[in-house]
């Protein structure tokens, strides 16, 4: 009977699945026709767009190029126009010379005192002023800021696109729920505050100014890495469901998942905390840091400044070598002593070109190895020196050195 029983049941259930896979062959069918031309037009749209995109930084590329180029060439005509200048000088000179032999050998004094006063009031080298080529542009600087732009763009455009991706992902969940059913292992999720009576409220512990880094057990993020490493540790800036957004130092604004992070005690970030650091305080770049957030400059990793400035988790420093630099306080490591070591080349100082630079940068003048004189003004990597034998030398804070 039991038996019986089970077979009519299976008899009533066939006609109604046959009934659902009749009804799904029509929707995958419907589907498939309907969606073709969509998805054809979809990765066609989207090929179209990157596309254009690769041909905008084509575009860009070529004025970068074009722009260095035309300064290249105004700097070497520039170079020729008082290359000229100088030999036209020089000839003139040579020509002055040339006047004066003659008039100091005539015997005729008549002829001497008529043409003295117009050879002698304009043959000295007063009227001739100096020249010295100074170009206008810097490669070096121009190839940081390149560098710097790509990577602005790789972060803007992994994260852009991760950002695409999970709203495409997000898009197929929302129209297509995966169904659950019985004997599936579940978890209520993270973004749900307040459940069913009878079940607990659930909260997360990680929040927004937390110092958090990925977990050990997690291989790839789902958001994957960027430029993140395993061991980066970032400060949270917005917690939003189970998105979690943070400022790491080699990535600012990095999606992941909450359940993919670890808080992060102070004691274990090996770096003093936030509240260490203070204006006025001696501090150098960490010898762990390989390439500070916003860039060497001038500054090395001997090199010891003193902070003027905290805003949030950025700082200013005043390096000898480079006034005003910027960094970040989880790059930087306190240092003990006196404060006045670092500002030996403030305006007022002694100074001397250092015996190793050959050259300066915006070459001698009338200064030599030996002379020593007083700063009159440091902006940014340039120092003004008043000499003895020049006034208002330009120097780079990277060549001089301090004189007792």
């Amino acid at each position: 009977m039991k038996l019986t029983d089970t077979r009519t049941k299976v008899k009533q259930t066939i006609p109604a699945k046959e009934k659902e896979l009749k009804k799904m062959k029509m929707d995958i069918t419907s589907h498939s026709i309907s969606s073709r031309d969509s998805a054809k037009d979809a990765v066609k749209n989207s090929k179209r767009v990157f596309t254009e995109l690769v041909k905008l930084i084509e575009k860009k590329s070529n004025e970068v190029i074009e722009k260095i180029k035309a300064q290249e060439k105004a700097d070497l005509d520039q170079g020729a126009k008082l290359q000229d200048k100088l030999e036209e000088e020089i000839t003139e000179l040579k020509k002055r010379e040339g006047v004066l032999d003659t008039l100091l050998q005539t015997d005729d004094n008549i002829q001497f005192l008529q043409n003295y006063e117009s050879v002698s009031s304009s043959s000295g080298s007063n009227g001739f002023p100096s020249h010295s080529f100074k170009p206008c542009c810097s490669y070096t600087d121009v190839n940081k800021l390149v560098c710097e732009l790509k990577e602005q763009l790789e972060t803007v455009f992994n994260q852009e696109i991760n950002e695409t991706l999970k709203k495409v992902s997000d898009l197929a969940t929302k129209n297509n729920p995966v169904c659950i059913k019985d004997g599936d292992s579940v978890k209520v999720k993270s973004s749900v505050k307040t459940h069913v009576s009878g079940f607990s409220t659930l909260t997360c512990n990680i929040k927004i100014g937390d110092k958090v880094c990925v977990k050990p057990s997690v291989e790839t993020p789902k958001y994957l890495w960027g430029s993140v490493k395993r061991k980066s540790i970032g400060r949270v800036i917005n917690v939003q469901g189970e998105t979690v957004t943070v400022d790491f130092p080699e990535q600012e604004g990095w999606i992941g998942e909450v359940s993919e992070m670890d808080l992060v005690v102070s004691a274990d970030l090996g770096s003093p905390t936030h509240d260490c650091f203070k204006i006025g305080n001696r501090v150098r770049v960490r010898s762990s840091v390989k390439e500070p957030k916003h860039g060497w400059g001038s500054v090395t990793h001997n090199s010891i400044g003193v902070i003027t400035k905290i805003q949030g988790e950025s700082l200013t420093v005043y390096f000898p070598e480079q006034m005003d630099w910027t960094g970040v306080l989880s790059e930087m490591e306190l240092m003990s002593g006196d404060v006045s070591e670092c500002l030996s080349l403030s305006p007022g100082a002694r100074v001397r070109v250092k015996p190793t630079i050959s050259t300066p940068a915006h070459g001698w003048g009338s200064v030599t190895m030996h002379s020593i004189g007083v700063v009159v003004a440091i902006d940014g990597t340039k120092v003004t020196v008043n000499f003895p034998e020049q006034s208002k030398w330009t120097g780079t804070v990277s060549e001089m050195e301090a004189v007792p």
